[in-house]
């Protein structure tokens, strides 16, 4: 139907069988098209980074989960992508939520953020930049700084963890599919390092002793797999769910 919204994963037709090519099933994506009029536009390729279009697009709505995270007991700081692709936080002070604002106008994004708290007195934002870089952003003492790309080829919003003062750690799926991660020891970013896995979504990163890290996300097997820190990197297990037939799921559980 014209107009009707189509999501990821959804079902657009069947191929038939009989033969002819005068019945066929078509898919394309295109820009700047008519509604009603399938050749107007610019054909594209949904998934390349420069026109990627199956999570951001359209550009104007917020369609990427918040993020949280509290640097001292009673305190909750909010963060969304907002419909103007720009970051904005709303704080709870023990008592009463502020209004939104924007910490640091005039950010281009094109995930949700991440946010973490690294002391009582910082909290680091990571964001997909609209040139598909990781983006940063931290409040010291409630003082924001300047936006800072830290690199790599991301897709989907990152994630974040903090298990000790002024350590830091950052997750993304890259450009090329594998899961990377970048370390800040307090006083520079070590870079992007592939930690050689497939995934098909954003990770989500905990850090819940010192020196203890767990990244979760959705493996190219569509399994959830859970990779751990703690001294070394391992894979702590992957479980997935299996679709014998229609109403019948299993869970199992794969140790690795």
């Amino acid at each position: 139907m014209t107009g009707q919204p189509v999501g990821r994963g959804e079902i657009l037709g069947h191929e038939g069988n009989s033969g002819t090519i005068e019945y066929h099933l078509h898919f394309e994506t295109r820009v700047d098209a008519t509604a009603g009029d399938c050749c107007s536009g610019t054909a594209v390729d949904p998934s390349v980074l420069s026109t990627y279009m199956w999570e951001d697009n359209p550009p104007n709505h917020a369609d990427f989960s918040p993020a949280v995270a509290s640097f001292v007991s009673s305190s909750v700081d909010v963060f969304i992508r907002g419909n103007d692709n720009d970051l904005w936080q709303r704080h709870y002070n023990g008592s009463s939520w502020g209004g939104w604002v924007k910490p640091k106008p005039g950010a281009c994004l094109k995930s949700g953020p991440a946010a973490v708290a690294s002391s009582t007195t910082r909290i680091d934002v990571f964001v997909r930049g609209c040139d598909g870089q990781t983006w940063t952003i931290r409040s010291t003492s409630g003082s924001w700084s300047n936006w800072t790309s830290i690199g790599g080829c991301i897709f989907d919003s990152p994630g974040a963890s903090s298990w000790n003062t002024n350590r830091v750690d950052v997750f993304v799926r890259g450009c090329d599919g594998q899961l990377w991660q970048n370390t800040w020891n307090g006083s520079t970013w070590s870079g992007f390092v592939a930690r050689g896995e497939c995934l098909r979504s954003g990770p989500g990163a905990v850090a819940w002793a010192t020196n203890r890290i767990d990244v979760a996300f959705r493996g190219c097997n569509d399994a959830v797999f859970v990779k751990s820190y703690s001294g070394s990197w391992a894979r702590e297990f992957s479980r997935r769910l299996h679709d014998a037939r229609p109403g019948n799921r299993v869970l199992r559980e794969h140790q690795t």
